[in-house]
């Protein structure tokens, strides 16, 4: 766990299990709000950042995102989705990776 203290743009540092980042929609729409009336600050990211157990930096990639793509949250993952194809290629290749018994 990280101690308390300050990052090098001097913003406070909170210990990661105080408040995990489930939600951050909420806090950069907030920002997005500021920004939009030119009162966006530092500080205000500095203090999300903060709350949020995360770097400055990751919170101007978030408000970065939200310019350019709308978006609030984070990017949904993809999924692999295991169809019966890839069921028949992995039994395929489950068979031909195996060492013959054969003996030479």
């Amino acid at each position: 766990m990280k101690e308390t203290g300050t990052d090098r743009y001097g913003g406070v540092v909170v210990p990661e299990p105080m408040k995990p980042v489930l939600d951050r929609s909420a806090d950069v729409a907030r920002l997005m709000d500021l920004d939009s009336r030119g009162e966006l600050t530092t500080s205000h990211v500095r203090l999300v950042a903060s709350s949020l157990g995360v770097t400055v930096r990751a919170v101007w990639y978030w408000i970065a995102a939200a310019r350019k793509e709308g978006r609030f949250s984070a990017r949904p993952r993809a999924r692999l989705a295991v169809t019966s194809e890839v069921r028949r290629l992995l039994a395929l290749w489950e068979e031909t990776s195996r060492p013959s018994t054969a003996n030479w």
